[in-house]
């Protein structure tokens, strides 16, 4: 591919090896293949498809940085018209201070010198002075003998998708750190519940203790009425007790270590220990005759017994 000085625009060279390069027809002897009228047409078709690249900036130069190309996407890219540049200017023109200071383009052109090309992100500078992040390729380019008579740089404004990365960088911290925070918090509950658990149960083990002595006589004759009380008070007791035991298996759950003890389950006797639980509340005695009388008759069933 060559370049001409003082044109924008890319001649590009055609082999002489087949006369079907100028035939006149556009028949192919491969389908889907044009074969071009002229050479003419082949290096306008391919300088069609090199300004149409509006999305990536495509400028050729010389060793020395001349440019001696620049398509409608540098234009766009960079701000600068192809007649202010071409023939006019280095391509130092485009790159910040700091990369040329510290020797960094030089180092990229002279590794696209010798390997033949060479790929990186740049900081660039605009026509108004703005700096923004491109993706770069050089590309060495040569003659027909295969000397080395400059480079093309195809680069892309990279700088919103920078930003993108670096906001779902941040975003992906932020919830990590909370993540961290809720694990610490969850933590921390599980250790408040399983202490103030065992500090309920000591007391209400106590309550369930006494109250179970008295309602079996042991502390002298009591009343029937005292002991329907008190079959009451221990029914409530181990009732509490039993929330109490529910809440220290939280700590079972997120930890992945509770077990199941199946064992019988007679419903009857499970929906009167309910229905003695709430006796002493204000609730709507027929609902809850109605909810019980479902399983007077029901059969038992293998679980986990909880009142």
């Amino acid at each position: 591919m060559r370049e001409a000085q003082g044109s924008h625009e890319f001649s590009f060279p055609t082999s002489n090896k087949d006369d079907t390069m100028t035939d006149k027809t556009n028949e192919s002897p491969i389908h889907g293949v044009p074969r071009w009228h002229s050479v003419q047409d082949e290096a306008a078709f391919l300088t069609s498809i090199f300004e149409a690249l509006t999305e990536y900036s495509i400028v050729a130069m010389e060793l020395d940085g001349t440019i001696l190309a620049w398509n409608e996407g540098a234009h766009r890219t960079y701000g600068y018209a192809a007649d202010e540049m071409v023939g006019k200017q280095s391509s130092s023109i485009l790159h910040t201070q700091e990369d040329l200071e510290s020797g960094r383009v030089d180092a990229a052109l002279r590794t696209a010198f010798q390997t033949g090309k060479c790929e990186g992100e740049f900081q660039r500078v605009r026509k108004n002075k703005e700096r923004f992040t491109a993706q770069v390729a050089i590309t060495l380019r040569r003659d027909a003998a295969g000397n080395p008579i400059g480079y093309v740089l195809i680069s892309k404004d990279i700088t919103e998708q920078k930003a993108m990365k670096e906001q779902i960088r941040r975003k992906s911290e932020e919830l990590e750190e909370q993540y961290r925070r809720v694990q610490a918090a969850n933590r921390l509950k599980s250790e408040f519940l399983a202490n103030m658990s065992h500090e309920l149960r000591s007391p209400l083990n106590s309550i369930i203790g006494f109250a179970q002595i008295m309602h079996d006589g042991k502390v002298g004759p009591m009343a029937d009425q005292h002991k329907e009380y008190l079959g009451d008070i221990l029914t409530s007791s181990n009732h509490l007790l039993q929330l109490i035991n529910d809440v220290l298996d939280l700590a079972k759950v997120e930890s992945g270590k509770m077990e199941f003890r199946p064992e019988p389950v007679v419903l009857k006797k499970l929906a009167g220990e309910v229905c003695d639980g709430y006796i002493t509340k204000p609730i709507d005695t027929r609902t809850l005759s109605a909810t019980i009388a479902r399983y007077l008759d029901a059969k038992d069933i293998e679980g986990e017994r909880s009142t």
